[in-house]
């Protein structure tokens, strides 16, 4: 029997909101616009209105549902009021780009035209709870790969046409006592520090010379092993920082480094048995990311159904009764 291939991927949580153009204060009741109700209108219009999108409307990048042989990959369950699916973002760089197989003698496979799209799944879930006037957006996350912008864009651009011309509006959703419970007591898999933009000198002192328009990243992370865990001081000074920041590690060892007030922080925190990414970068957002694991298709993308059932038991996790 072949093994079923796993791997890690993350899981963006937002909370999204409906307003009128005049009053950019209010929320919107969602379910009775005119009549309309926005789990429908999703429900109804999102497959075939996102592929009807130009890329002149999403930063010349497409959108559409994903497919599994004839079916299209879009689900909707209107008791949970959630709508799942996988979308795949085509984006053409305008470029030619060599594909090649080897990695001492690389034999070109192909070349990827200017003009033609290059397109990558993910998964999303939207969650309309009846009686409330926020709703939640869950999206797939690979590496440094992330389908929010071009998600959201599109999303805005249908609830607008489709509902008498609202504003859609998305913020990151955070639950600031359950994150204090990772960082506090949590068991930490590790700390990462990193610093964008390094001045001439950190270039010559590490990469041997400075490019001009070059782009360089510093980065350093703390692991602790064989069951050890970083010092309830450490834990402390990060929980403090949550609310009054000040910088993180300010002594002159991590200076002479090249970490200073700009840099940015990550803790990767396992609690109660679920592992996240909270990103305690500029000035302090917090930007959780929510770590799973997740069997792989034959293409070696996410299996829609594993991590529909692991998002599905994420946001059950929260206890906010969405599900």
């Amino acid at each position: 029997m072949e093994k079923i291939k796993t791997a890690r991927r993350s899981l963006e949580v937002y909370n999204f909101s409906l307003f009128d153009k005049n009053d950019m204060n209010t929320r919107m009741d969602y379910c009775n616009i005119n009549n309309n109700d926005l789990y429908d209108v999703l429900k109804n219009n999102i497959p075939q209105y996102f592929e009807n999108i130009g890329p002149e409307k999403l930063s010349k990048k497409t959108i559409k549902i994903d497919s599994d042989g004839a079916n299209t990959v879009f689900k909707s369950n209107s008791k949970l009021r959630i709508i799942t699916g996988k979308i795949k973002i085509g984006d053409d760089d305008g470029k030619e780009i060599e594909h090649t197989k080897g990695a001492k003698k690389q034999t070109v496979v192909y070349v990827k035209q200017k003009g033609v799209y290059a397109h990558r799944p993910f998964f999303f879930m939207i969650i309309i709870p009846k009686n409330k006037k926020t709703g939640f957006i869950v999206l797939e996350k690979e590496g440094y790969y992330s389908c929010k912008k071009i998600f959201c864009k599109a999303l805005s651009i249908l609830i607008k046409d489709k509902m008498s011309g609202l504003l859609f509006r998305d913020e990151n959703y955070v639950e600031d006592e359950i994150i204090k419970n990772f960082i506090e007591k949590g068991e930490y898999n590790s700390i990462n520090i990193s610093r964008k933009n390094l001045p001439r000198d950190l270039c010559d002192k590490y990469f041997g010379g400075y490019e001009e328009g070059g782009e360089y990243e510093l980065e350093l992370v703390l692991r602790t092993k064989k069951g050890t865990d970083f010092k309830d001081v450490t834990k402390q000074k990060i929980l403090n920082n949550m609310e009054n920041y000040d910088g993180f590690f300010n002594t002159k060892e991590f200076e002479d480094i090249g970490f200073d007030d700009s840099t940015s922080l990550k803790v990767v925190s396992t609690f109660d048995g679920t592992t996240k990414t909270i990103d305690l970068s500029d000035s302090m957002k917090i930007r959780p990311y929510y770590t799973i694991s997740v069997e792989l298709d034959n293409k070696g993308f996410a299996d829609f159904e594993s991590i529909r059932n692991e998002a599905i038991g994420l946001v059950k996790g929260f206890n906010l009764g969405l599900l």
